[in-house]
């Protein structure tokens, strides 16, 4: 069972030792010295329900170690996950992102609508820095709702939608291609044009494009997937643009018109007869 679940199911975590007594705990929680306060907020064998108690607690320093508790319940998490102490809500991001990934499918269909409803807060938070916690921790995930990975990869600043657009197994081809065609920003579409096991229908609207740099990247990707008629086409328009030269080169499968056709303005040695 997964830490973030743990808390959720008021399962506790025992790490070498049995559960605090409540009342014990309960006063620790309701005392006025912060230190307390803090120090309980940092156990983990305390009961889930009293850290979803200590969660609105006036001291942030409280909070911050109330949102790195794997321990607590996930209703705390969405509470702190918007939180006015950007302290608290990084801790937040760290621990969800990290975690959610693990969770199992069974338990995924008794929080998932919560785990996924607080990371698409965190994923529209105004602090670039908790978005890029995010994106960071969550490129290359295949644990967590493509609406985060979605809402991340429209960022509008590339530290946060860069990673997410390189990397992540789930964004569709249907997304990819839609986003390309919605005229993103020039490193968004970098990002694209880099990503491993390219297939042919987003490389077809890199291409739309008509950008030489874009489609330069593209070429020199060697596990994007190029339909022949396409890489036909560049092989027409490239006379001129001397960078798609040695990419297309390159190339697999090139037809022997494009062979034909590169061979008049491209000397090298390796083109293929």
């Amino acid at each position: 069972m997964s830490k973030l679940l743990l808390g959720l199911l008021s399962l506790g975590r025992k790490d070498g030792g049995v559960l605090m007594v409540y009342d014990d705990a309960k006063t620790r929680a309701d005392d006025g010295d912060a230190g307390i306060r803090r120090k309980l907020a940092k156990r983990s064998n305390v009961q889930p329900k009293i850290l979803y108690f200590l969660a609105p607690d006036a001291d942030p320093a409280v909070r911050s170690e109330i949102a790195k508790n794997p321990s607590i319940l996930v209703q705390a998490d969405e509470i702190l996950c918007r939180d006015g102490n950007e302290g608290v809500r990084c801790r937040i991001a760290e621990k969800i992102a990290r975690l959610a990934p693990e969770l199992l499918a069974s338990e995924r269909d008794r929080a998932g609508d919560i785990v996924t409803g607080i990371l698409e807060t965190l994923a529209r938070d105004e602090a670039l820095k908790i978005r890029q916690i995010l994106a960071n921790e969550l490129k290359t995930t295949k644990g967590v709702s493509p609406s985060v990975i979605e809402q991340l990869a429209r960022d509008h600043d590339d530290a946060v939608s860069g990673p997410v657009l390189k990397n992540s197994p789930l964004l569709s081809d249907v997304f990819l291609v839609e986003f390309i065609e919605s005229g993103p920003v020039q490193d968004a579409l970098q990002a694209i044009s880099s990503r491993k096991l390219l297939t042919a229908d987003v490389a077809d609207a890199i291409v739309a494009t008509d950008d030489e740099a874009l489609i330069t990247t593209l070429l020199s990707n060697k596990s994007t997937q190029v339909r022949e008629e396409t890489l036909d086409r560049l092989v027409d328009s490239a006379a001129d643009v001397n960078a798609w030269h040695a990419p297309l080169v390159a190339r697999p499968a090139l037809s022997a018109g494009a062979v034909t056709s590169l061979s008049r303005f491209v000397a090298n040695p390796c083109l293929r007869n």
